[in-house]
């Protein structure tokens, strides 16, 4: 594991601006990477997991989709809510405000005295 096999593709070189860390030396090249191994990676780490704790497992995926269905409740009832706020009629349709008129729409009364 630790050897060199002489493999070109599997040479360790550092990033730009840092020194050499052991990411460099396991992490796959950009060449060999395919997403098309992702599912037989997913299933494996799967398998793997059941074999260790069945129970965990269980527990960890109940706990994610709960919190998943809980997210997209607030997200519908969010839309229903802002729905709601941008249908309602406004209570009276004063005109806007303007040069010479008050947060009401009347001009300004004159001061007293």
């Amino acid at each position: 594991m630790g050897q060199d096999s002489g493999d070109p593709r599997r040479s360790a070189t550092p990033a730009q601006g840092r020194g050499f860390s052991v990411y460099d030396h396991i992490r796959t090249p950009a060449s060999r990477r395919r997403l098309r191994s992702l599912p037989a990676i997913v299933a494996g780490t799967l398998r793997l997991l059941w074999e260790a704790g069945r129970r965990d497992l269980t527990v960890s995926a109940v706990a994610q989709l709960v919190s998943g269905l809980g997210i997209v409740l607030q997200l519908l009832v969010a839309r229903n809510v802002l729905g709601a706020v941008l249908d309602a009629d406004p209570p009276d349709a004063s005109p806007p405000i303007g040069p010479g008129t008050t947060s009401s729409g009347r001009p300004p009364s004159p001061p007293a005295g």
